[in-house]
């Protein structure tokens, strides 16, 4: 009798879940069949609005600029919330370095403009980077060859991304010099820095103020090779 009942038992479950597999199976059908009738731009619209603009915001920025120009709808959704994107590239895939020497216009709400900005310098960053890490292998390091430059690949990329941070620090100091030398002539009706005596230039001064000891450090033993790179095609 208790295998008799057993055996019930064990035939009864797997009836049960035949049961349940064959039901969850034929709601899978009927779902992929209704989400086969809708396109896509369908089945955005219909999620919720905060979904939709977590989607959005984990695309590339160059993807959500050009997604402002597919549908008038997508343009809204997009330029209503143009804050809360540029905040989570922001935090997500913007250095600290950047965002501390170039923060925030205060009260101005986060967009898209400054947000472009940010990135164009870093890429302009990137790309002197890969330029003179390329130079440094051929002239410095003697990596002429194919097999040479595989070799040396994993130094090269290390060297390139220790580059990026200081070539930034150096067009924010030169940008930042430009503009407040601007704002001397200025205010001085158009008397340089030339005309002054002075044993330290008050302009960088306040300039290097903005960075600490090591970033100056870095950045020093950095400008001679960028100059280098520059004026080796000079050279007779």
């Amino acid at each position: 009798q208790p295998r008799v009942n057993k055996g019930r038992s064990l035939t009864f479950s797997l009836f049960c879940w035949l049961a349940v597999s064959t039901g969850a199976f034929i709601f899978a059908i009927e779902a992929n069949a209704q989400l086969v009738q809708h396109t896509f731009d369908q089945l955005f619209a219909s999620l919720p609005n905060e979904l939709q603009i977590e989607i959005i915001a984990s695309l590339p920025l160059s993807d959500i600029l050009n997604l402002r120009g597919a549908s008038r709808s997508l343009h809204a959704l997009v330029s209503l919330n143009e804050a809360p994107i540029t905040r989570y590239h922001l935090d997500h895939h913007v250095p600290a370095y950047a965002k501390r020497l170039y923060p925030p216009p205060p009260g101005v709400p986060l967009n898209f403009h400054y947000l472009c900005g940010i990135w164009h310098r870093l890429h302009v960053a990137a790309k002197l980077s890969y330029l003179i890490c390329e130079w440094v292998s051929k002239e410095l390091f003697f990596r002429n060859t194919e097999e040479k430059r595989r070799e040396f690949a994993p130094q090269r990329e290390r060297m390139r991304r220790r580059l990026i941070p200081r070539l930034f620090t150096l067009f924010h100091f030169f940008e930042t010099y430009r503009r407040l030398h601007l704002q001397y002539l200025i205010e001085h009706d158009g008397h340089g820095l030339r005309n002054t005596p002075h044993t330290l230039n008050p302009i960088e001064a306040q300039i290097m103020s903005m960075y600490d000891d090591r970033t100056l450090l870095l950045v020093h033993e950095t400008f001679p090779l960028v100059i280098s790179s520059f004026f080796d095609g000079y050279d007779p």
